[in-house]
């Protein structure tokens, strides 16, 4: 008797963790539902209006705004993904960095192995994923440059990122232009961020945090 009344009770703990979780799957989706009308649908209705209502419209406008639409729905994307940084982050970092390569601009990467994330805390992961989305966009919006290259590693228990480029140099975008949430996120888990500012050709940065918080 003792034995088939556990059964049920572990068959109804199993049904209340699943109706959780489906609930919580639910809830996620409908959040993200939300913001990519707020945020997406919104935008994209603007622009068509003014296209509609403007004669002869400026086609590097037209373009300045797609791309921030771009911006902000490429964002919710990997937002969306954050519940899945723990499997195969290499291999989600990579994406989002090689997204921003094209016919124009090459993103060479090196050592970006899988093996390098493991035992990095998830929240670090997180906020690296998100420093150097802020840098490749930066990047892509002042640096003109057309090769950005990332080199990762892994050394007396801190993990370190270089990123260069052979834009137009820091003095165009210095961390106070469009990088000044770096710095607050590394130093939220350990880490520093340093700025090349003797580069003449190119901007060069070096991030480092501890490979555990």
């Amino acid at each position: 008797m003792g034995y088939f009344w556990n059964e049920k009770r572990k068959k109804h703990i199993r049904l209340e963790k699943e109706k959780e979780k489906e609930l919580e799957v639910k809830n996620t989706e409908l959040r993200y539902s939300k913001k990519v009308h707020d945020k997406v649908a919104n935008k994209v209705y603007h622009v068509m209006s003014e296209v509609e209502n403007t004669e002869n419209m400026n086609k590097e406008v037209l373009l300045y705004k797609l791309d921030g639409i771009y911006q902000i729905s490429r964002d919710i994307s990997y937002e969306k993904n954050d519940v899945a940084l723990e499997h195969n982050f290499s291999q989600h970092l990579s994406q989002m960095l090689k997204s921003y390569s094209s016919e124009t601009i090459k993103v060479p990467i090196i050592g970006n192995e899988e093996s390098l994330w493991e035992d990095i805390p998830d929240n670090s992961k997180v906020e690296i994923f998100y420093i150097l989305q802020e840098l490749m966009t930066n990047m892509k919006k002042h640096s003109k440059a057309d090769k950005v290259l990332l080199d990762f590693s892994r050394e007396n228990g801190l993990i370190n990122i270089s990123y260069s480029d052979n834009g137009v140099g820091i003095s165009t975008h210095s961390p106070k232009n469009g990088l000044q949430n770096t710095e607050s996120r590394i130093n939220s888990i350990g880490g520093t961020i340093n700025f090349d500012t003797k580069t003449e050709n190119g901007l060069k940065i070096n991030l480092s945090f501890p490979a555990k918080n």
